[in-house]
């Protein structure tokens, strides 16, 4: 689960409004406004869209307020085509598709805990 209010303190600090939030992540306003009330969590899928659009946004800290809001992200430039070979692009699929599951795990692990904290 991530933290409605640090959902909140992030898209403040970089000036990004609910509408503007739902056309990147296409959802609409209305389903953002209730992940960012807190009356709603957000999908795993939403959430990996969430930290593809922010990439530099440190997951962890979303979900649990440990470390920073920012995580240090690789600005170098790659050229896109080269990188993707045969080889490259099979490992790099495979990359990306286990993102969204990775995020599940993340979002289980926290549930997890919150549940241990309140028994």
């Amino acid at each position: 689960m991530i933290d409605n209010k640090r959902l909140n303190t992030f898209l403040e600090e970089r000036k990004i409004s609910t509408k503007e939030l739902a056309d990147k992540l296409g959802i609409t306003h209305s389903a953002v406004s209730l992940i960012r009330s807190g009356k709603n969590q957000m999908r795993a899928k939403t959430l990996t869209k969430l930290l593809d659009f922010f990439p530099d946004l440190c997951p962890k800290w979303l979900m649990t307020g440990i470390g920073t809001p920012t995580c240090t992200v690789n600005t170098q430039v790659v050229n896109v085509p080269d990188l993707l070979k045969d080889n490259e692009n099979k490992m790099l699929k495979e990359l990306l598709a286990s993102k969204e599951m990775i995020i599940e795990l993340l979002l289980k692990m926290n549930q997890q805990s919150n549940n241990l904290k309140h028994d």
